[in-house]
């Protein structure tokens, strides 16, 4: 079953509202299991992450609270009531004044909404952003077939990194669409922050920003989000890298600013991240081939003090013979502040007079530029 939207679409001053208000889910799921468990999750402020859950009563679930602005929420249909929220039977919902309706058979997943206009926003969104469904799995495919090959074809390591960019690509023309075309809805600015990325385009992004209503760029996420926008143009293209000192593996301060006269890649990662270790092997084959003509690596670990020895073993497995960084702090990494960085891997190249030339390389994206240069 496709899911769709019907109901109120009744237009509210959300973004200005000053007080909280109550929302109301029901969902009801017929042939859901005895035990089982709609959890709810979703974000208020900077990371506080607010759960609630509500057990089956003969197929209904209801959830009921206060917040004091539409939020994001994601539910997911726990069928044991054991599986916690990772289960895969996913919805995500906007928690908005009323009620709001959810019907199924047996999951979530495939589930029908009643609800307001801002559930309607978001559904058309989800709507648009289906069509891309098919582009996906197809990828995705290719890429699993890739990744059990013991020798990796390298023109269809190509091809495949063309395609996810074209998809990406066409996600963000999607995305944009949206904003521009509902610049009044609560849902267009969480839109515009996943199409900036961690990495914004200042320029692109801000034009964006400047579609969006007043109620909405004058309320009190739109405000923050400006300010964390600014503060990238101090690490954008074209500016000199902002300096810091932060202790290496042995516990010695290290200024970036000593590494001045080389092209430096300032790179963001940490022992947990998967993407990060996948990536390493491409980040230590460019250093190994670059290393003797001025070009050096900084790593930057959001490690924190309880996985500072799989820090340290991370850097062994990985042969990452270059200088490395951490604070311990994990996510609150100062130098990971300084560059406002929200998601890893990230890195920034330098060069030899301090100034940012280029950020984010991934796969041969940097040997490719390093090429270039050296």
């Amino acid at each position: 079953m496709k899911r769709g939207i019907t109901g109120l679409l009744v237009a509210l001053p959300f973004m200005g509202m000053a007080q909280s208000f109550t929302y109301h889910i029901k969902a009801t799921l017929k042939q859901a299991e005895a035990n089982s468990v709609l959890r709810m999750t979703y974000i208020l402020g900077d990371k506080n992450v607010v759960e609630d859950s509500a057990t089956a009563n003969s197929g209904v679930f209801v959830l009921t609270g206060k917040v004091e602005k539409p939020v994001k929420a994601r539910l997911v249909l726990d069928h044991t009531g054991t599986e916690g929220r990772k289960g895969r039977d996913v919805y995500e919902i906007y928690l908005e004044p009323g009620n709001i309706l959810i019907t199924g058979k047996d999951s979530v997943r495939y589930a029908t909404i009643t609800a307001g206009k801002v559930n309607a926003d978001h559904e058309t969104l989800k709507v648009s952003l289906k069509t891309m469904d098919a582009e996906i799995a197809h990828m995705a495919e290719r890429y699993k077939q890739l990744q059990g090959q013991a020798v990796k074809d390298t023109l269809e390591v190509a091809a495949v990194d063309s395609g996810w960019n074209v998809i990406n690509q066409k996600m963000d023309d999607i995305r944009k669409a949206f904003i521009v075309n509902h610049p009044a809805s609560a849902v267009s600015l969480d839109v515009l922050k996943m199409y900036a990325g961690p990495m914004p385009d200042y320029t692109k992004v801000m034009a964006l920003m400047n579609t969006l209503s007043p109620a909405i760029r004058n309320s009190a996420d739109g405000k923050a989000y400006l300010a964390k926008l600014n503060k990238t143009l101090t690490t954008s293209i074209g500016q000199t890298a902002p300096d810091f000192v932060q202790a290496d593996t042995a516990g010695h301060p290290v200024h970036l600013s000593s590494f001045r006269g080389k092209y430096v890649l300032l790179d963001f990662w940490a022992s947990w991240c998967g993407p990060c270790r996948a990536e390493n092997p491409n980040v230590v084959k460019a250093y190994e081939k670059y290393k003797s003509k001025n070009f050096t690596i900084v790593g930057v670990s959001l490690d924190n003090a309880s996985t500072a020895s799989k820090w340290l073993a991370a850097i062994h497995a990985d042969d990452l013979n270059w200088t490395q960084l951490s604070d311990l702090k994990g996510w609150q990494n100062e130098v990971a502040k300084l560059y406002s960085v929200e998601g890893i891997p990230q890195n920034f190249l330098i060069d030899p007079s301090g100034k940012i030339i280029a950020q984010n390389l991934r796969g041969d994206e940097l040997a490719k530029r390093l090429a270039t240069l050296l």
